[in-house]
């Protein structure tokens, strides 16, 4: 499909692609996309509304989280947008998905101690009761 000059729209049953050319250098555009607070002047759908104290993006692997609004999900709601490519003022890429849930009370942590001639591997939940003891890793 094809939309207004300099505006190319093309759509499978996975993803749709647009592009557009715009009278701007590389770094400036880099610079818009690399910054969620500035996300709100690309949104072409609407639905975003700010960003929630999120950083400027560095590299793949970051995540940040936009507030959102729409009918389709029944009003306000955030997403989690996970960085996927990332290379300066050239590209960048996210994939977004709903916001991590909120931890559960509670969590559980493991240690390794080496003790000749095993190491013991022990683990214990917050709530104080521990685990026994496991030998590992014998020589």
């Amino acid at each position: 499909m094809t939309g207004a000059p300099g505006h190319a729209r093309q759509m499978s049953d996975q993803k749709i692609t647009v592009q557009r050319t715009v009278d701007a250098s590389a770094k400036d555009l880099f610079e818009v996309l690399t910054n969620p607070k500035r996300h709100t002047e690309l949104d072409g759908s609407g639905f975003v509304r700010s960003d929630e104290r999120s950083n400027r993006i560095q590299g793949v692997g970051d995540v940040f989280t936009m507030n959102m609004e729409g009918d389709h999900m029944g009003g306000e709601y955030q997403t989690d947008n996970h960085v996927t490519a990332y290379a300066e003022n050239t590209m960048v890429g996210w994939q977004t998905a709903p916001p991590a849930p909120t931890p559960r009370a509670g969590s559980g942590s493991g240690s390794l101690t080496r003790r000749a001639p095993t190491a013991r591997s022990s683990a214990s939940p917050t709530t104080g009761a521990r685990s026994p003891t496991r030998s590992c890793c014998s020589r």
